[in-house]
């Protein structure tokens, strides 16, 4: 096990005339996250695109590497913080150039990270060990600081029963413009921190809830400027993992709702070339430190174009009337993956066929009820 003595940590931080970046009685909880704060006083050309790596070690020795993330500015320094996702009991460490720290896990009652059921490959687990029992809501806009009413949704939200909310940082009906500042020079970090507020919020009431991030959510044209090169749009991706994968109650979905279009068609309000998410998604997941779970979303009856793709850990689908599971089932038989039929329909639009059925809990229910006896 790797041990940072503090008294050397003291004696270099009183050396070099910097803030103390460490506490050694600092404690986090198993299946929570922890962050670490440190300041950087040398200016930064681009504080979001030049981020510090942290690298953290858990007790057993195993290490992980993440991005710290640009909190604004202190006093004239840089604040930059990273978080660890706490998924081991004991003594950790981390370290950043000159920055060093550590911490204690303690036990606790938390679930955890949704993953694949270590026994069922169809189906989901929390990070204790507990089943979950995917029942899901839309809630596009639970993190955009333009709605009032989002403690009132997702406090009702828990009462119905829902275990799982999609949600998208689209301030407009599906555009993310709202994530950079107007000259797109830099992101809007108020915007960012008030998603991260909502995140919490919702940790720290309702551990047990999963919140699908979709970061891109239907803007097809932010999508493209990605597969362009663009610095600003895969900052999005970037800064979006680096501030909440370590978010025990969180996954992430590339994008919402999109049309897939062969390569060289052009882009409409919702359709982009399937090459284009599945860059993204191949991106998403070399990055992601955590094991997050990732997915992407399609248009209506259009399936899901990635069930063979590594990067995709959720088959998602968009359907209706899928009262037997019938499509669930077809795509069990073509990857061994949790197969989730995220959207069915919204009764304000369209009603059910069969009307004695509650559609949105019954139908976003269903991959349990696919389960193969």
């Amino acid at each position: 096990m790797i041990v940072f003595i503090i008294a050397s940590i003291m004696e270099a931080v009183t050396l070099l005339g910097m803030s103390n970046v460490f506490d050694d009685n600092a404690t986090a909880l198993h299946h929570d996250f922890h962050e670490v704060t440190f300041w950087v006083d040398s200016p930064v050309i681009h504080p979001y695109l030049d981020a510090p790596e942290v690298l953290f070690i858990r007790p057993d020795t195993t290490a992980v590497t993440t991005e710290a993330f640009f909190d604004g500015i202190e006093d004239g320094k840089a604040i930059y913080k990273a978080r660890a996702y706490c998924d081991q009991i004991g003594n950790w460490s981390w370290t950043s150039g000159i920055y060093e720290g550590i911490f204690i896990v303690e036990s606790s009652n938390l679930p955890g990270k949704l993953r694949i059921h270590p026994e069922d490959p169809y189906q989901f687990a929390y990070d204790n060990g507990a089943w979950f029992l995917h029942i899901g809501d839309t809630g596009y806009r639970y993190v955009v600081d333009t709605e009032p009413e989002w403690q009132a949704y997702i406090d009702q939200a828990v009462v119905m029963g829902a275990t799982k909310i999609r949600t998208w940082f689209c301030q407009s009906r599906s555009g993310v413009e709202a994530l950079f500042t107007p000259d797109r020079e830099a992101l809007n970090l108020p915007y960012w921190q008030e998603i991260d507020r909502r995140l919490q919020y919702a940790l720290n009431q309702y551990p047990h809830v999963i919140f699908q991030l979709i970061p891109y959510g239907e803007d097809s044209q932010e999508l493209m400027r990605y597969a362009e090169g663009d610095a600003m749009s895969r900052l999005v991706a970037r800064y979006a993992q680096a501030r909440f994968s370590a978010f025990p109650n969180v996954t992430w979905c590339v994008a919402n709702d999109q049309i897939l279009l062969e390569d060289g068609a052009s882009p409409d309000r919702r359709g982009v070339p399937t090459s284009i998410i599945d860059s993204i998604g191949r991106d998403m997941a070399a990055r992601e430190p955590w094991a997050t779970l990732l997915t992407s979303h399609q248009s209506r009856f259009s399936g899901y174009a990635f069930t063979s793709a590594p990067w995709s850990d959720i088959t998602t689908i968009e359907d209706l009337d899928q009262v037997s599971g019938a499509l669930l089932l077809e795509y069990r038989e073509i990857a061994r993956k949790p197969v989730v039929n995220d959207e069915d329909r919204y009764e304000l639009y369209r009603q059910p066929e069969h009307t004695p059925y509650f559609f949105r809990r019954l139908m976003w229910a269903s991959p349990t009820s696919a389960v193969v006896l």
